[in-house]
């Protein structure tokens, strides 16, 4: 009888350390890991994040001649409703003006694009805006670059409107999503390829 309980026990252990070493071995390698979502796929082909958190318009309803006539780019503004700015893509930060009311960014496929923290806002020369990342700076998707005083830009009698030029799109044509959207959340694919 003592035997028999010895066997099972034995037997048992051999099937537990089986158990492990092959739970072990999927981690190691990797197997049970999730799968890439189609969404996290779509991010590495051109797909722009939401830089902040809001209600995305069409560029032509910004009141506000250069950006409406597309004559900086296309692109499309948040109305936000929070003051966090976050990388819409991986790249690099190319320049900061001195009033810190916008960043242009090179994304690592060359897309290249400036977030415009509301209209007028260069006269506020840097007040309000504080800087989370400098010039030259690699960055990731998501990634903190700015935060703002909303209620104190609104106070000043500036419109907080933000929006985001696409100032090189290597031949592509962006559409954006409308309506409220989170900062982090697709907004910007590309909708085909131009061709040259």
């Amino acid at each position: 009888m003592k035997t028999g309980w010895i066997f099972l026990t034995a037997a048992l252990g051999i099937v537990l350390a089986g158990i492990v070493w092959w739970a072990l071995r999927l981690r190691k390698t990797g197997a049970d890991s999730p799968p890439v979502t189609e969404c996290e796929r779509e991010k590495e082909t051109g797909i722009l994040t939401a830089p902040l958190s809001g209600v995305s318009i069409p560029l032509e309803q910004v009141r506000d001649d250069v950006f409406s006539a597309g004559i900086l780019g296309e692109g499309a503004a948040i109305i936000p409703d929070s003051g966090e700015v976050y990388a819409p893509v991986n790249g690099v930060i190319v320049n900061i003006p001195e009033s810190l009311h916008a960043i242009a960014l090179t994304g690592e496929d060359g897309t290249e694009l400036l977030i415009h923290v509301g209209l007028d806002t260069v006269n506020l020369k840097g007040e309000h805006f504080t800087l989370h990342v400098k010039e030259g700076e690699r960055v990731r998707r998501g990634q903190p670059l700015m935060t703002f005083a909303l209620d104190k830009i609104k106070e000043a009698g500036y419109d907080p409107v933000t929006p985001m030029i696409l100032t090189e799109t290597g031949g592509r044509k962006y559409t954006a999503v409308k309506g409220k959207i989170r900062a982090g959340d697709v907004w910007m694919a590309p909708a085909e390829v131009e061709n040259t």
